[in-house]
């Protein structure tokens, strides 16, 4: 009999007469999979410190067009050399 391979559940091969209780196992094996990964993701959602709450992205909003021409900074992404920008504007060259 194989198994898969993160959960571990069993796969019967053609040949091999179905069990019930392997069936049961793998099911109580997503089950708990499942359940933990709701759990991680619900305490993840619920991080004050990694993600930013309603008032502090409405504070942030707008800070970037504010400022003087002069001192706002440009982030850009491409495979060509970088042409023209201002000292302090960052580009990231890939290929």
């Amino acid at each position: 009999m194989q198994e898969t391979t993160n959960l571990k559940l069993k796969k019967p091969d053609l040949t091999d007469y179905v069990n019930v209780d392997d069936l049961n196992e793998n099911a109580d094996l997503i089950d708990a999979a499942i359940t933990e990964n709701k759990e991680s993701l619900a305490t993840h959602t619920a991080d004050d410190t990694k993600h930013l709450q309603t008032g502090e992205r409405e504070s942030w909003n707008g800070k970037q067009s504010a400022l003087p021409a002069e001192n706002r900074r440009k982030i850009t992404f491409g495979t060509a050399e970088p042409t023209g920008g201002t000292d302090g504007d960052i580009y990231f060259q890939y290929e």
